[in-house]
């Protein structure tokens, strides 16, 4: 592949890694100190919540990866040789494979205990997240191999349509793109309702300081832009919804927002555990 795409690919991976952590360790810190105030912060309870954060962290992390490179390789409208499918494998295998090492150290180095450090290690979930976007990738290929061939004449224009459930990309001068719009009125009803839901449970969730609740407010309010728009940007929708369902997963108190947020992002193509 174009030497462009790995660097572009980099770029963006590297743009979002400071607010990945800076929630991750805002995440890590509140479970330190819920354990902290009944001095148990040696206790193997607290360790499997904070592997449980990280094995979240690894999948929301492996969701931005894999879409930073479906993006960069459809803009600049990179070839499909017979090896594409392993090449992106390998590209993603590489990026995470990175993430999890990180996410190895952070959680022996917020251990009390470090007997617990043994139970700590990501090979197994860092392997389920390898197979799942192993298919994901073969999916991606497979719809390039099948999509309309370009016209070798560059006045024709070209179509690039994109994997999900809403959304195309747009590339070359003469290119124009197509949008996919699956979502019902009904089905943008119900995930406005649950976003709109969100945003107003935040008040009540103990659990997150003011920094969180403002962050993932403004996320939810952009999503919600962004949904209302006539060409809806589906990888941009995907990244944003996850990263609030993966946030607002294991907090007690925010469960009913969680579930309605679960069910409306369905039609999206969009599952979260």
């Amino acid at each position: 592949m174009d030497d462009r795409i790995y660097v572009r690919i980099q770029h963006l991976i590297n743009g979002q890694k400071e607010g990945r952590r800076r929630q991750l360790f805002e995440g890590i810190n509140r479970i330190k100190g819920e354990f902290a105030q009944h001095n148990a912060l040696h206790s193997s309870t607290m360790a499997r919540q904070i592997y449980k954060l990280c094995v979240q962290e690894l999948e929301m992390r492996a969701t931005q990866i894999w879409e930073n490179i479906a993006r960069v390789h459809q803009t600049y409208e990179a070839p499909n040789p017979e090896s594409l499918s392993n090449e992106l494998k390998d590209l993603f295998k590489k990026y995470i494979s990175t993430e999890a090492k990180e996410l190895t150290d952070v959680m022996i180095q917020n251990l009390m205990d470090r007997s617990f450090a043994m139970f700590c290690y990501l090979n197994t979930d860092l392997q389920a997240v390898l197979e799942k976007h192993n298919a994901e990738i073969d999916l991606y290929v497979d719809s390039l191999k099948y999509s309309p061939k370009q016209s070798e004449n560059s006045n024709e224009s070209s179509v690039f349509h994109f994997y999900g459930n809403i959304g195309t990309v747009q590339t070359g001068m003469n290119a124009h793109a197509n949008i996919i719009q699956n979502l019902s009125l009904d089905d943008k009803s119900k995930l406005e309702s649950a976003l709109t839901f969100l945003n107003e449970s935040l008040v009540k969730i103990e659990e997150f300081s003011a920094v969180q609740k403002e962050e993932i407010t403004e996320i939810v309010n952009d999503a919600l832009n962004e949904i209302e728009k006539q060409k809806p940007n589906n990888m941009k929708l995907s990244t944003m919804l996850t990263s609030v369902g993966m946030t607002i997963q294991t907090v007690a108190s925010a469960q009913p927002a969680y579930q309605a947020l679960k069910v409306a992002l369905l039609p999206l193509g969009i599952t979260l555990p």
